[in-house]
């Protein structure tokens, strides 16, 4: 079984680096995914939900979810 290392390790050994906040990316992040929601709720309701637009639905959510993901990050 291995052991977890702690952060400070992985600091150390060059694995991964602190960065420092980013509040403009993030805010530019959060406002360009609230721009991608609205514009696929548009597209919903403009087109709706078949069999050849749902992937790409899909894509889309997944997308402004990691927008958000990484705003939340960047603060």
């Amino acid at each position: 079984m291995r052991i977890i290392k702690k952060f400070e390790e992985y600091i150390d050994r060059g694995i991964t680096k602190k960065i420092s906040p980013d509040i403009q990316r993030a805010q530019n992040l959060q406002q360009e995914s609230k721009r991608k929601y609205a514009l696929l709720k548009t597209q919903i309701k403009k087109l709706g939900v078949d069999d050849d637009n749902s992937n790409d639905y899909v894509d889309y959510c997944y997308n402004i979810i990691m927008f958000l993901i990484r705003s939340r990050m960047l603060r």
